[in-house]
């Protein structure tokens, strides 16, 4: 079936300031990672509701909230059945840029179809990113990236285009190819075998908890 998952990229140096804010925000449980390279990881267990009809609402809403309460940026990652991969971008609290990697795909994100104004609207903005990216990063790696992922040149296209996006980015990659479910396998693994090795200072939010 390939790979599944959702996380969110915040611009932010502050663990404790990201954590209180997606509090306020999610309904369900979180995992929020230090800072790492200037990233700071969400994970968000209602983000990974894929039967949800609003998830599109959903994600856009959290991550346009988290942007504007930190006047920051924020970055979604979105990869459904290993193959489509989706990226929100999010500049105090309004849209910056919007990626889909086959826009003509079955999945159409909660749109009654994806039309020309909506395929435009996803086509991605290498110049946006370039603002984003690692010193040394030209302009034409951007644009020589997100042209693969279309094309399907990398492996697994989704998983595989994070891979390839994240490192211009100056994010941890195996952070940004992270769910909610899969940190939760992860700290069922013994710490020699986990992916992510300071696992252990992620924040956990269980809204459960704190209403009991």
């Amino acid at each position: 079936m390939g790979a599944w998952f959702v996380n969110y990229q915040v611009w932010s140096d502050s663990q404790v300031d990201v954590s209180e804010i997606v509090e306020q925000l999610s309904s369900g449980k979180c995992y929020i990672s230090p800072p790492e390279g200037g990233w700071i990881s969400v994970y968000d267990e209602m983000a990974e509701n894929y039967q949800n009809p609003q998830l599109y609402e959903y994600i856009a809403n959290i991550v346009s909230s988290i942007s504007s309460q930190l006047n920051t940026s924020v970055f979604a990652f979105i990869v459904f059945s290993g193959v489509e991969f989706f990226y929100f971008l999010y500049k105090d609290g309004q849209v910056y840029d919007e990626f889909c990697s086959d826009p003509q795909n079955s999945f159409t994100f909660g749109f009654k179809k994806f039309n020309e104004e909506v395929q435009r609207r996803f086509q991605g903005n290498p110049e946006s990113l370039l603002s984003y990216s690692i010193s040394g990063t030209t302009l034409e790696e951007i644009i020589e990236v997100l042209s693969s992922i279309k094309k399907g040149e990398t492996d697994y296209l989704g998983e595989d285009g994070i891979l390839h996006l994240a490192p211009l980015l100056g994010m941890n990659e195996d952070r940004a190819i992270q769910g909610y479910n899969y940190i939760e396998d992860e700290f069922s693994l013994s710490k020699e075998y986990r992916s992510i090795p300071d696992i252990e200072d992620f924040i956990f939010i269980d809204h459960q908890q704190i209403s009991g």
